[in-house]
């Protein structure tokens, strides 16, 4: 992930969860100085990864990272910096650079389960999905939304419904772009796995959240949307952050 090479300024702990058993444990083991280290006995795929992790970790801000993506400096301190001045933000997630220097700022999400992609902006942004690929989560959020279902094993929508999850509980969700990431795409699943976990999990998370679903627009324009979101965010912040308490900082 290149972790200690961005060189992060605000105190963090690091929880590795490998999925990949055996075949993967001296290579993950040797690269995880200093990290809190799990090895499944079965491989829990994203969501039930992620859930371990969270079960581990102690700070009131959660970061998911995948294994192939590399950040950048300043791409945790600025994540940070953005969930705490504003405390009515659940999820904040990063700009991710995929192969051919595409960047993904977030998605706006519309009514069939499709999305449009806003364009980068140096402000943070009120969003409708952001990537696990680097995201950061208030743990309160997380614990309101009880985290991604485990029923989306082993990938395929899960930051899609863990969003969705985290907004219909009251928080708002941001992309930032000035935290940079890129993301190899998929470098660890194969094709075949990807096209069959994607339409398989979109049915169950199209009946989750019909509802919320049945409120988006079918087609709309980047500037539709953004006009939503950025009105939804403000009548958000209109009132008290959501009850609860909050864990500790270290």
């Amino acid at each position: 992930h290149g972790i200690a090479a961005a060189k992060p300024e605000v105190p963090f702990e690091l929880v590795i969860v490998n999925n990949g058993g055996a075949r993967t444990a001296a290579r993950v083991d040797a690269l995880s100085a200093g990290a809190r280290v799990v090895h499944p006995r079965v491989n829990l795929g994203l969501p039930g990864g992620l859930q371990l992790a969270r079960s581990m970790a102690r700070g009131k801000y959660l970061a998911t990272l995948q294994d192939d993506v590399v950040v950048q400096p300043g791409w945790l301190d600025r994540l940070v910096a953005r969930m705490d001045e504003n405390p009515w933000v659940g999820i904040v997630g990063s700009s991710v650079e995929v192969p051919g220097g595409y960047r993904i700022c977030g998605l706006y999400l519309l009514g069939g389960l499709t999305w449009l992609h806003p364009p980068a902006d140096p402000k943070p942004v009120p969003v409708d999905l952001c990537t696990s690929a680097s995201m950061l989560i208030r743990a309160r959020a997380w614990d309101d939304a009880g985290g991604p279902s485990p029923e989306l094993f082993p990938l395929g929508y899960v930051d899609f419904d863990l969003c969705i999850r985290v907004a219909r509980c009251g928080w708002i969700v941001e992309t930032l772009s000035t935290s940079l990431v890129q993301h190899k795409w998929h470098g660890s699943t194969s094709p075949a796995l990807r096209a069959y976990t994607v339409e398989r999990n979109a049915r169950p998370v199209r009946e989750w959240h019909a509802a919320w679903l049945a409120e988006r627009p079918e087609e709309a324009t980047l500037e539709q949307m953004r006009r939503r979101l950025v009105d939804r965010a403000a009548a958000i912040r209109a009132n008290p952050p959501p009850p609860g308490k909050e864990p500790k900082s270290f």
